[in-house]
């Protein structure tokens, strides 16, 4: 992600708190603690930010 992860999960604890929809964007990919990814509502990542998340790499011509 572009901002520092420490202001991720106060901004998600913040949402949660208040009963809100949480939305992340994880760009630019990087492994992003469970407890963080379970606490969100809607996950926007691209190809190769979801393969990172997931833990599995499809390479290209894969789907």
């Amino acid at each position: 992600m572009e901002i520092p992860e420490e202001a991720v999960a106060a901004a998600v604890e913040l949402g949660v708190k208040h009963n809100l929809t949480i939305i992340l964007n994880p760009a630019p990919a990087r492994p992003l603690p469970e407890e963080l990814l379970k606490q969100v509502s809607i996950l926007t990542p691209n190809e190769t930010e979801a393969e990172l998340l997931a833990g599995v790499e499809q390479g290209p011509g894969r789907c």
